[in-house]
């Protein structure tokens, strides 16, 4: 394998991993989506799920990107959760009635997306673990200068590391690993000479996730020839191949990659919000009342009540899922 500059650490067309998806420039003449304001997952405890990613990662508490623009030093802290909201407009807008809520906007170095953890409590949860190769399975992936540091962090916090053998496998020139956080959310640790993040997605099904992604939110997904299986044991598989296709989030340099395996045995993920671990893109559209007519004559599938809308004063929001149950919020910001 050969490799590309960073934040874009790619690898050659013949032969990619997770992690090292190659992607293209080129984008839909104005594709609905215009950028991503943050990448969420669900936690069982925001608290928990705070000090993991702020210890291991070293990522910061900032603000709301709805919110005034202040110094990171002055990000409020994370409200206790015996002051979580009931709110029934998260309830409209998450499919969570009766559900209290809170949640932690946190900052990486080097990325153009935010990371946050949502949790909600007094409603019923499960908790779902799904393997790299479980279509709807989703992975953080961290570029960072000393993976051995990290690896250290993520041991001292009692994380499971997936990577046969628990310590960074070569992919190509770089060393890498895979890991899970305490909600069971998969992580993935590049060393890079430059921090960033990207995001990957397990698909079933490459061209419905080229309909949901390409045809109706304006991705240019790259994808190619051939399965492989080099790097099995980074993801903690004994047999099956796998395929990395790529695409970066218009507007951005934001990568997201969406695999594909044949030859191992899967159990698709079935997330619903209030599930530990369960992923959530915050997507900025251009044209929200357009898209929403365009999804519905996709018949995409929706999880705001009665495919609404709900109004904050700094914007409107709605979601709905890929086709794989991944939720995908359109946001409308106020100007």
């Amino acid at each position: 394998m050969r490799f590309l500059a960073i934040v874009l650490l790619t690898a050659s067309a013949s032969a990619q991993a997770p992690g090292f998806g190659v992607t293209s420039t080129k984008s839909a003449n104005a594709p609905a989506v215009t950028g991503l304001y943050n990448w969420i997952h669900s936690t069982a405890d925001a608290d928990r799920g705070v000090a993991f990613y702020r210890d291991v990662f070293g990522l910061d508490l900032v603000n709301s990107p709805f919110g005034p623009l202040v110094p990171a030093a002055t990000a409020t802290p994370l409200r206790p959760r015996a002051q979580g909201a009931s709110d029934p407009l998260i309830w409209d807008l998450t499919g969570t009635r009766g559900s209290t809520f809170r949640n932690a906007f946190m900052k990486l170095s080097g990325a153009e997306f935010g990371h946050e953890l949502s949790e909600f409590t007094g409603i019923e949860q499960k908790q779902v673990r799904a393997n790299a190769w479980d279509p709807g399975a989703t992975m953080s992936i961290f570029y960072v200068r000393d993976i051995d540091r990290v690896l250290a962090g993520l041991k001292s916090a009692g994380a499971e590391i997936v990577t046969r053998g628990g310590a960074p496998v070569r992919v190509g020139q770089a060393r890498a690993l895979v890991a899970r956080d305490p909600d069971g959310h998969l992580l993935e640790v590049i060393e890079s000479a430059t921090s960033g993040a990207a995001i990957g997605l397990t698909v079933a099904d490459l061209e419905a996730t080229r309909r949901f992604y390409e045809g109706l939110l304006g991705f240019t997904i790259e994808t190619p020839a051939r399965f492989e299986s080099d790097a099995r044991g980074l993801l903690g598989m004994e047999t099956g191949e796998y395929r990395v296709s790529a695409a970066l989030v218009p507007g951005t340099s934001i990568r997201l990659e969406f695999y594909e395996f044949k030859g191992v045995p899967v159990t698709p993920a079935r997330w619903r919000f209030q599930d530990p671990g369960s992923p959530q893109f915050q997507f900025r559209v251009r044209d929200l009342d357009a898209l929403l007519d365009r999804s519905r004559r996709a018949n995409v599938s929706f999880v705001s009540a009665g495919q609404r809308p709900i109004q904050r004063p700094f914007g409107r929001f709605v979601f709905v899922t890929d086709p794989d149950g991944v939720f995908v919020e359109y946001v409308h910001p106020t100007p």
